[in-house]
């Protein structure tokens, strides 16, 4: 993984939920939208460490 990151919108945040992004060494990229906020969180946190 050469990028990953969660955003939030001001929609997403009042209802706890995040979109997780991530982008690949090869140049594609994806996201997944309306994960529960502590989802995405963890996500991140996983993949960083």
């Amino acid at each position: 993984l050469q990028e990953v990151g969660v955003r939030r919108n001001p929609f997403q945040r009042r209802a706890r939920l995040a979109s997780f992004e991530f982008a690949l060494g090869s140049g594609r990229r994806g996201r997944v939208r309306h994960l529960e906020a502590a989802t995405a969180d963890g996500a991140l946190a996983a993949l960083r460490s």
